[in-house]
């Protein structure tokens, strides 16, 4: 609640002991004369006060000049809240874009790392397929010139295990070739 104390010299105020609740070690200036304190208010707590102290005379005030000052209060409260918000947006966005920009170094680390094992596994992947496509050919030309019976006649059994021969090996190829 707002404080106004029109003499701080005059022990019958009855705000006098309000004075004291606020702060018991307050100490005004000898010379103050009159003194109001009003709580800066943002959701319904109390972060602050706003005192305002007269020493070369004392302040007549209306219940008025208490509601704008009030209304004052208000407003500084509420500015207040509102740069500490804003403060609070901005630390939060420096460090999210120090996340961000940290998780982007990462994906871009990681995708060059990924680029060249794609490279390795081409490369791989051609060596391997022409070591095997040499052996592969001389195993199907071979296996064509027994089939043509170049070397002489095949029993029913041979015919057929040679066939099982062909065929794999022309699934090897397709498995080579793509």
């Amino acid at each position: 609640k707002t404080i106004y104390l029109r003499d701080l010299k005059d022990p019958r105020d009855p705000h006098q002991h309000d004075l004291l609740q606020i702060d018991p070690e307050l100490h005004l200036h000898d010379d103050c004369k009159s003194f109001v304190s009003i709580p800066l208010i943002v959701n319904e707590l109390i972060f602050g006060i706003m005192t305002v102290a007269e020493g070369t005379k004392h302040l007549d005030l209306y219940r008025q000049d208490i509601d704008l000052l009030e209304l004052f209060a208000n407003n500084v409260a509420i500015s207040i809240n509102r740069a500490e918000l804003y403060d609070q947006i901005v630390g939060f966005n420096k460090k999210l874009k120090e996340r961000v920009d940290r998780a982007t170094h990462e994906v871009r680390t990681t995708n060059v790392r990924l680029k060249e094992l794609d490279a390795m596994k081409t490369q791989l992947l051609s060596v391997v397929s022409h070591e095997l496509r040499t052996p592969l050919t001389n195993i199907k030309g071979y296996a064509s010139l027994i089939r043509a019976g170049k070397f002489g006649e095949l029993s029913e059994k041979q015919s057929k295990y040679l066939d099982v021969l062909i065929d794999e090996a022309d699934k090897l190829k397709d498995v080579v070739n793509d």
